[in-house]
């Protein structure tokens, strides 16, 4: 793994173009003429937030990224007021704040009753770097952590293909939802280490 801190750039570029295909993201960001830069505004909250959190791990070869980190992780509440304050100034904007909120609200209930674990917030590769081993590696430091700490992980998807991946590695589903409002699917799943 390659210290964060020296590649924060990296991450967030992963992360950005990632971004552009995953169905929640596109609720956050919206429509608009500056999606680019929403997604990076987006991905660099992510990022951040993770590193408050000590949860972003970069691949070897710096095509892959994972933001994972323990549930009880402690953080700086006026740095994550800043996080957030700039992500609704630069990417969700003040007219959607209250539907994104309420989302996020009913995501974060249906976990909350789960106290202590591993989240996964996300998971990712270069696009065009898929298939030379980022992805086996991060996943292999996933299950590693989740076992070595004897804690379920826990994450959330809204792509069918990722959900399939996620299945493969061993996560069940334990929840899904399906927002009338923004008409998106969310498996909500867990994976539980081998003792």
């Amino acid at each position: 793994m390659i210290p964060i801190s020296i590649d924060r750039e990296r991450a967030i570029q992963i992360i950005s173009y990632s971004l552009v295909n995953i169905p929640s993201a596109n609720l956050i960001v919206g429509r608009g003429k500056n999606k680019t830069n929403h997604f990076r505004s987006l991905a660099e909250y992510m990022v951040d937030v993770s590193l408050e959190k000590n949860g972003v791990y970069l691949s070897t070869c710096r095509n892959g990224v994972i933001l994972m980190y323990h549930s009880q992780a402690k953080v700086n509440p006026f740095k994550m007021l800043y996080y957030r304050l700039r992500l609704i100034k630069n990417c969700i904007g003040y007219l959607r704040l209250v539907s994104i909120l309420k989302r996020e609200e009913y995501i974060q209930s249906i976990r909350s009753w789960k106290n202590n674990y591993l989240y996964v917030w996300f998971f990712g590769i270069d696009l065009g770097m898929r298939g030379k081993g980022a992805a086996y590696e991060l996943k292999n430091v996933l299950m590693a952590e989740s076992k070595r700490l004897n804690l379920p992980v826990f994450l959330e998807t809204t792509l069918h293909q990722n959900k399939k991946v996620y299945q493969r590695y061993g996560f069940s589903i334990y929840h899904t939802w399906m927002s009338k409002k923004f008409k998106v699917i969310t498996w909500f799943m867990k994976f539980s280490p081998v003792k």
